[in-house]
C-alpha cells in the first residue's frame, strides 16, 4: 500500500495489471465452464448410447411415466415350462394388465414394454425377444448362484477328488459282519452312510436347482468334448437287482462285479497325471468278460456349448445323479479301471468300447418379473425347477448309449463337432482290438519297439 500511495505512476500500472488479470481470469472461467458444459454433453451422449447398447438382463432405466399409477412397483411368477426360455407375450401381458388394474395405471402393457426397450414402433416379435433376453439373463443369474458341489459330501475338495479317482470309503468299504460290525449291527452299511447325505441330496437340491461342475478338479477341467464318463469296476451293495454281490456280505460281496456294459479296451495312464500319480504308463486289457478285464460298467454325460442349455446349465447335477446317487447309492458301483479316474471328462477315462448315458430333462421352472425404480429384472424362483435325469435319447434311435447322444448334440447345432475325437474313446463294439493295435503300434514306436 505503501508503495502505490508514494508512487503514482507505479499506482496506475498496477491498476491496469489488476484490470488486465481480472479480464483474464473471466475469460478462462467462461472457456472453462464452456468446455465443463461440452464434457457433460459428451458424457450424457455417451451414457445415453450405452443405454441404447445395453441388452442385459436388466430392462433400459426408463424414464418416468406421465400417470404417477405406473410408477409403482410390482411383481408376478410365471412358469418357464422346458426351461427354455420359450417366453408367451401374451401371458406376459395379460399378468402386466392385472398389475395395471390393480393400481389404477392406464398404460398399455405392449407400450410399457417399448417404453423400456426405447423404441416407439416395436414388433410381438422384437417384444417376445427382450422377454427371452431377460430370461437368458435370469439363467446367467442362476449359474452364478449354483450349488455349490462340495456341500453334497461336505467332506472337503480333497476327499471329494480322491472319490472320482476311485478312492475314499466311499469306494473301498462294503458292509459286513465282522469288527468292527456284528452279526445284529453290521458296519459299513452304504444305505445309512453315505447313503441318507446321498438320498436327502437328490430329493432336494439335485432336482429342485442347479448344481456347480467341479471343473476345479483337474477330473473335470476343460472337457474338450463336453462329455465326462464313469466307469466302475466293483460291486458292494447286494439285494438291489444290480452286479452279484449278495449276502452274506463277508462270503458274497468280497469282490463282487457289477453288471457288465462295456469292454475296457486300454486305459492311458499319461493322459490324468492328476489322478494316476504318474507322468507316463498305460495298461491294456485284451478280451473281453472273463477272457479280459472281467465286467466293468460305464456311463456319462454330454451337454451343449451354450451355457443356458439345459443339458449344460445342469451338467454338475447330472454328474452327481450318475456317479453317486444312480451308481452309488442306488447300484453300490464303485471303484476305477486301474490306470484311469473312476470319473473324469472323456479324454481322461479309459478308452471302452460303449458307455450308458443319461440326460437332463427340464420340466419346468418359475420366473419372477419384477418392475422396480423403473427397471425391470427377471429371475428364476429359488427351488423352483422341476429336474428329471431320463437316459439318453440318442440319434437314430439309439438310446442310453453316450456316443449316439453326442450325435444327436452334434445333428442339432448345440456342440462343435468333434466326432472324429470322440470315436478315439468310444471305440464301438467289437473294436477294442483295433484300437489297442493302433494304440501300441503308436507308443511302442515311439521307443522304437515294432508291435509284431
Amino acid at each position: 500500500i505503501k508503495t502505490i500511495v508514494s508512487q503514482p505512476n507505479r499506482r496506475k500500472k498496477s491498476l491496469k495489471m489488476k484490470f488486465i488479470a481480472i479480464a483474464l481470469t473471466l475469460a478462462l472461467s467462461q472457456a472453462s465452464a464452456n468446455s465443463i458444459s461440452a464434457m457433460r454433453a459428451s458424457n450424457n451422449s455417451n451414457a445415453q448410447a450405452r443405454n441404447n447398447n445395453n441388452l442385459s438382463g436388466n430392462s433400459r432405466k426408463a424414464d418416468a411415466f406421465e400417470e404417477d399409477a405406473c410408477n409403482t412397483r410390482f411383481e408376478f411368477q410365471f412358469a418357464n415350462d422346458g426351461c427354455d426360455c420359450d417366453v408367451d407375450l401374451d401371458e406376459i401381458k395379460a399378468e402386466i394388465q392385472e398389475q395395471f388394474d390393480a393400481s389404477g395405471c392406464s398404460l398399455d402393457p405392449a407400450e410399457f414394454l417399448k417404453h423400456h426397450i426405447r423404441a416407439a414402433e416395436v414388433t410381438d416379435d422384437e417384444l417376445t425377444a427382450f422377454l427371452t433376453r431377460l430370461c437368458h439373463g435370469a439363467h446367467h443369474k442362476q449359474i452364478e448362484n449354483a450349488t455349490p458341489f462340495g456341500e453334497i459330501t461336505e467332506e472337503g475338495a480333497l476327499f471329494d477328488k480322491e472319490y472320482y479317482d476311485g478312492g475314499t470309503y466311499y469306494n473301498e468299504e462294503r458292509e459286513t459282519n465282522e469288527y468292527p460290525g456284528t452279526d445284529d449291527e453290521p458296519a459299513f452299511v452304504l444305505q445309512d452312510h453315505p447313503g441318507e447325505d446321498i438320498k436327502d441330496f437328490y430329493d432336494t437340491e439335485a432336482q429342485s436347482w442347479n448344481v456347480e461342475f467341479p471343473s476345479y478338479m483337474t477330473n473335470f477341467d476343460e472337457c474338450q468334448y463336453n462329455v465326462a464318463m464313469c466307469c466302475f469296476v466293483q460291486d458292494r451293495q447286494a439285494n438291489d437287482n444290480n452286479g452279484n454281490c449278495a449276502t452274506p456280505y463277508d462270503e458274497n460281496c468280497v469282490d463282487a462285479d457289477p453288471a457288465d456294459n462295456t469292454d475296457i479296451c486300454y486305459a492311458d495312464a499319461g493322459r490324468a497325471p492328476g489322478s494316476t500319480r504318474v507322468q507316463n504308463g498305460f495298461a491294456i486289457f485284451a478280451g473281453d468278460d472273463d477272457d479280459g478285464e472281467g465286467a466293468a460298467h460305464c456311463h456319462g454325460l454330454a451337454w451343449a456349448d451354450e451355457d443356458t442349455h439345459p443339458s449344460s446349465m445342469y451338467k454338475g447335477n447330472n454328474l452327481f445323479y450318475i456317479s453317486m446317487y444312480d451308481h452309488l447309492y442306488t447300484r453300490g458301483y464303485v471303484r476305477n479301471v486301474p490306470g484311469a479316474p473312476m470319473c473324469s471328462c472323456l479324454e481322461q477315462a479309459p478308452v471302452v468300447s460303449r458307455s450308458d448315458c443319461t440326460e437332463i430333462t427340464c420340466n419346468t421352472e418359475t420366473l419372477r418379473f419384477r418392475y422396480k425404480n423403473n427397471k425391470i429384472r427377471v429371475r428364476v424362483v429359488e427351488d423352483s425347477v422341476d429336474i428329471e435325469f431320463n437316459a439318453c435319447q440318442g440319434a437314430n434311435g439309439n438310446n442310453n448309449d453316450l456316443y449316439a447322444y453326442y450325435q444327436r448334440l452334434v445333428d442339432e447345432g448345440l456342440v462343435e463337432d468333434q466326432t472324429a475325437e470322440v470315436e478315439q474313446h468310444i471305440v464301438g463294439n467289437d473294436q477294442c482290438p483295433d484300437a489297442i493295435e493302433g494304440f501300441l503300434t503308436e507308443r511302442l514306436g515311439e521307443l522304437g519297439i515294432s508291435i509284431n
